[in-house]
């Protein structure tokens, strides 16, 4: 008896809502990462009654799906660059909109940008004309022979493309090309894919100069270590942070600028207080010692006597801002009686 062929099909409910991918898509599959395929489908998905979406729209649903906002502008920048996806910047879809409007909208456009370069939509695909009148110029010839020896390797005619497309379409000046290159080959990633995703994201944040771009890495550098630190401290390991866990690592960094032994500190605090490391505890204990002034652990030990009345348990709570008030109050009076002396 012959064997049964196996034959499928995706499994769907009655009702249930199907998503909508371009054949185009097939072209990327081999070279997309896990979470890259993942953000295709949460875009397909989510946006099947939107246009456009914000970030706001779709970070929510892939950090369900354990994509971080860091991995998500990365994968975002390669489906930008593999032209699979646009910004609502580069929609040509205007068609749509009276002739009229189109025209007084373009009439806008053209005024408020009259005197700055317009980044194209990527594009890799150049023809021989094109990359023979760019190898001619001297200053992508030595942009060339610094990726080449950058990346310890000789560029074939997709890599030049692909290099010559962040000058022409990304408008990128030859600095911050190299800059980007240097830093991605410092980082342990000398590959041109993961420059041209740091690339576009340079595109899109309008970071067209040596300062901005150098401004952006060490910012970014400061808050990948610094929140390494805190990951270790805390034992957080490799999970994805929430929205909220994320903001307060911002504003501890950012907003308070909370030295790292008063993180330290905090965390071991509450640790003694609640038996496990809550990052809720630990930002108000952070809060209360920034507007305390608080800057070291002796001015937290000086100003900081817990209470008698506070109870021993370890699940146990106490109104930390008239604790913390109080404890202002001390030190104020403290340094009145000094200056009296």
């Amino acid at each position: 008896m012959a064997r049964r062929k196996l034959r499928f099909r995706l499994k769907q409910k009655p009702g249930e809502k199907g998503i909508f991918l371009p054949e185009s898509v097939l072209k990327s599959l081999t070279n997309a990462t896990e979470s890259e395929l993942k953000l295709l489908i949460l875009l397909a998905k989510e946006g099947r009654d939107r246009d456009y979406l914000s970030e706001s729209d779709l970070l929510p649903a892939c950090e369900k799906a354990g994509i971080d906002k860091e991995t998500f502008i990365e994968a975002m920048a390669f489906f930008r660059g593999a032209g699979l996806v646009e910004n609502e910047s580069e929609s040509t879809e205007s068609a749509e909109k009276p002739v009229k409007a189109v025209k007084e909208e373009k009439a806008e456009e053209k005024e408020a940008t009259e005197d700055k370069p317009q980044v194209k939509p990527h594009r890799t695909t150049y023809t021989s004309e094109e990359l023979a009148k760019a190898a001619s110029d001297k200053h992508f010839a030595n942009l060339l022979d610094f990726a080449q020896k950058s990346l310890g390797k000789t560029f074939n005619r997709n890599d030049i493309a692909t290099l010559y497309s962040f000058k022409e379409a990304l408008l990128l000046p030859y600095d911050v090309i190299m800059l980007g290159i240097e830093h991605c080959v410092t980082e342990g990633k000398p590959n041109l894919r993961y420059i041209e995703k740091l690339l576009i994201d340079f595109a899109d944040r309008e970071i067209n100069t040596y300062e901005l771009a150098e401004e952006y890495i060490l910012a970014r550098a400061a808050a990948k270590t610094f929140e390494g630190n805190v990951r270790r401290l805390m034992g957080l390991g490799q999970r994805t942070l929430t929205s909220r866990e994320k903001a307060m690592l911002n504003c501890w960094q950012n907003d308070w600028k909370s030295p790292e032994e008063l993180i330290t500190y905090a965390y071991e605090k509450t640790v003694e207080k609640t038996g496990n490391a809550s990052m809720s505890y630990m930002n108000k204990i952070l809060e209360n010692w920034y507007n305390a002034g608080f800057k070291t652990r002796d001015e937290v030990d000086t100003g900081d006597t817990k209470p008698s009345t506070v109870a021993k348990s370890e699940k146990a709570d106490f109104d930390s801002d008239d604790y913390f008030a109080s404890a202002i109050k001390r030190t104020k009076n403290k340094k009145r009686e000094q200056a009296d002396e």
